[in-house]
């Protein structure tokens, strides 16, 4: 779907990784280009609040964006040993915590919610493996 209001935005994917000998192995980085809405989420707004309770404690009081894209961003998922995706947005990298799929054969779309983790690393930083997700 074409729309005046996407824009060219930068994604950092993580290939799911491996446990090799007991130890922790990462999946190879990669950069991936989308085009897509990005929108700050204001906690004032009613429905945003209900969004707010929705995610775990300790995230409430993050920055969060939602996302809406013909492209579908990827969750972290234990059992397949993948991260989520990252989006560069103003600056700051953020870490998708939901996708939602929207197809209703008019506009199909995914709406992804986003929560901050920190400045965004770069690209050369993010390919090399000096960048730490959180909690790494």
């Amino acid at each position: 779907m074409a729309s005046s209001f996407r824009k060219l935005f930068v994604v950092l994917r993580e290939a799911p990784g491996s446990y090799q000998d007991g130890v922790w192995q990462a999946g190879a980085r990669s950069i991936v280009s989308i085009m897509a809405s990005v929108q700050p989420v204001k906690a004032r707004v009613a429905r945003d609040e209900q969004d707010m309770q929705a995610l775990t404690e300790g995230r409430r009081s993050s920055d969060r964006v939602k996302i809406y894209s013909d492209t579908e961003l990827v969750l972290a998922d234990a059992t397949a040993l993948s991260q989520s995706d990252l989006i560069i947005f103003e600056g700051a990298v953020y870490e998708i915590v939901q996708t939602d799929k929207y197809r209703s054969d008019v506009i199909n779309h995914y709406r992804h919610e986003a929560i901050r983790r920190g400045v965004s690393p770069g690209t050369v930083a993010w390919l090399n493996g000096t960048y730490q997700r959180e909690g790494q």
